[in-house]
């Protein structure tokens, strides 16, 4: 399956639970972010309520930012992944976790022009952990049963997995490199 624009929802017997998002843009631009309003992004000097949307950005070929809506930027920084690829296969880009899914919302409906992309749970105590990972194009896998995939630019990927963890806090992490 290709990846473009998708709301990440967690399918139990009786329960259908929202837990991320993911945009790929047309212009290469990649976002990710939780969909729990309940995250807290520590920054020096305190906390902040992360009600407003936190979320990772990559603007091609190098700029990547963490903000939230409507705020300045929290981090920002250059990280040349296409230069990186020649070198290594996988970059690694952002590691999602949720809450455990019992805490989460229950999945009211997919952002506006996204789809669905579900995923079956067998424990509602357990954390999501999304893996988002930059590869070479020429390593996208048709019918790969572990990785979703979608173009950024020519010759650069993005590689998604969702599994379950053990239960944990609602983290947003940036694998920096560089």
């Amino acid at each position: 399956m290709a990846l473009h624009n998708a709301t990440l929802v967690a399918i139990a017997p009786d329960s259908r639970r929202s837990v991320a998002w993911i945009s790929v843009a047309d212009t290469g631009d990649v976002s990710t972010g939780l969909t729990d309003p309940n995250i807290v992004v520590a920054q020096p000097g305190g906390q902040r309520d992360g009600s407003r949307n936190p979320h990772f950005t990559f603007h091609p070929p190098i700029y990547h930012h963490l903000r939230t809506n409507g705020e300045p930027e929290l981090l920002a920084g250059l990280m040349e992944i296409g230069m990186m690829l020649q070198g290594d296969a996988v970059v690694p880009w952002v590691r999602l976790v949720s809450r455990p899914y019992q805490q989460l919302a229950a999945f009211t409906g997919a952002r506006v022009g996204a789809s669905i992309l579900d995923f079956t749970i067998n424990d509602l105590a357990a954390s999501a952990q999304v893996e988002l990972d930059f590869i070479r194009s020429d390593d996208m896998v048709e019918n790969d049963n572990r990785f979703l995939y979608a173009r950024v630019t020519r010759e650069m990927a993005l590689r998604l997995r969702i599994q379950s963890c053990p239960p944990s806090r609602a983290t947003l992490t940036l694998l920096w490199q560089g």
